[in-house]
């Protein structure tokens, strides 16, 4: 919530440099890139974009936020089912 406040006060390249997360967390920060333009940082290892559809008033620029909940759900049930199957 911090980042995501500082944000709009310093500069983008200034607060890609800063956003910074530790082992086990997830920190989500507009990027001023767009409307709804948000940085996803998992682990402080994987950069990740998300952006609502332009039928939303966003520019597009990456999955919405419906989108990586279906991805993580979906990943997750990939990931599960062969120990529940047995397989």
């Amino acid at each position: 919530m911090l980042a995501a406040w500082t944000m709009r006060y310093i500069g983008e390249e200034e607060a890609q440099v800063n956003l910074k997360s530790a082992a086990g967390e997830v920190v989500v920060a507009e990027n001023g890139l767009g409307k709804f333009s948000q940085t996803v940082l998992v682990n402080n290892n994987h950069c990740l974009y998300a952006e609502e559809p332009e039928s939303y008033g966003g520019n597009d620029s990456g999955p919405s936020p419906y989108d990586f909940l279906l991805a993580g759900l979906g990943a997750c049930t990939s990931t599960t089912m062969p120990y529940v199957c047995g397989a």
